[in-house]
């Protein structure tokens, strides 16, 4: 089945879910998101792509740059 736009999949309770909005995926943990085994993320990955970890303020704490090799 598909959800609408902006749908929640709520885990546990209102702090932690999944959404998208047509464009972005959400990933919201009211804690840490755990993440066992590897991950991988592709996504037409070019040298302006890029991945970034925020702290809880939204601060970028690294941003990593994606390349085509």
């Amino acid at each position: 089945n598909t959800l609408n736009n902006n749908i929640k999949v709520i885990f546990g309770d209102a702090g932690e879910h999944i959404y998208g909005d047509g464009t972005d995926l959400k990933i919201i943990s009211s804690g840490n998101v755990s993440i066992t085994g590897s991950l991988t993320l592709s996504s037409g990955v070019t040298n302006s792509t890029s991945i970034q970890i925020k702290d809880s303020s939204g601060n970028v704490l690294k941003t990593m740059y994606g390349t085509t090799s």
